[in-house]
């Protein structure tokens, strides 16, 4: 078995000339909660994105679960166990909550199209395996009373949930969530942090790319801090509150 979950070995990343992400080294240990944090700009987003191939990477590789994924595209990752989130929420705003929530699982439907076209048994019993674990994940996240509400006309926090619900209903190895308590007020943030938490308590590994620093102290076993697009510093919460580089790059004055 692998030693980490994820690795990525001088990952470097160019823009034309702009050096986005700068022979990042990164390990992520299985069940952890690792936080990526940084000044605006400085290439949090953008380490999803190579993690996650919505970006091709410049130098160096990806290791995940011990196999090079380096090449793999985006959907190949997702079927390997990786799924994320989007700091701009990307839902579908027509359809219902629920239906949501199930195109997190049709990726992996092992009933195909004739089956669907045929409307067959294996089909039928596939569509209720979905909505049954669909609708379990939206009690998971708090959202279950909205299950036939339409997306678009769900409040801003619900949304957000929603976007995590969708990532999760599959039950991936790694969750990337990048900014997920953007735009949320402090009791939402607090309940964002106890979803994480029970997130990792079912065997998710998460990276965490947040502003929030409450959020990010309360839930994470390791940090990581990116400054223009290179790793400052690594540690557990206290390490980093205490770190005179982090604090003078990002954190301020006073630890908080």
């Amino acid at each position: 078995m692998a030693k980490y979950l994820l690795e990525t070995k001088g990952l470097t990343r160019h823009f034309g000339g702009l050096i986005a992400i700068n022979n990042v080294d990164l390990e992520i240990s299985i069940g952890n909660i690792h936080g990526i944090i940084g000044p605006n700009g400085a290439g949090k987003t953008t380490l999803l994105n190579l993690i996650a191939a919505f970006h091709q990477v410049s130098k160096g590789s990806i290791i995940f679960k011990g196999k090079d994924i380096t090449n793999k595209d985006t959907a190949q990752r997702a079927r390997s166990g990786i799924r994320r989130t989007f700091q701009n929420l990307k839902i579908f705003s027509e359809m219902t909550t629920i239906e949501n929530v199930s195109i997190g699982l049709h990726a992996t439907n092992p009933a195909g199209i004739f089956d669907a076209l045929l409307q067959t048994s294996r089909h039928h019993k596939t569509e209720l395996n979905i909505s049954s674990r669909a609708y379990e994940t939206l009690e998971l996240v708090g959202l279950s009373a909205y299950a036939n509400s339409v997306a678009g006309e769900l409040a801003y926090g619900h949304r957000r949930l929603l976007e995590i619900a969708r990532a999760i209903v599959s039950e991936p190895d790694l969750l990337l969530l990048d900014e997920p308590a953007a735009g949320l007020n402090s009791t939402e943030s607090n309940k964002l942090s106890e979803l994480i938490k029970k997130i990792q308590s079912r065997g998710t590994t998460v990276i965490l790319v947040e502003h929030h620093m409450d959020v990010v102290m309360s839930v994470c076993d390791m940090i990581t801090v990116l400054n223009y697009g290179q790793k400052l510093a690594e540690g557990n919460p206290s390490q980093i509150q205490s770190n005179p580089l982090v604090i003078e790059a990002y954190l301020g004055n006073t630890p908080h």
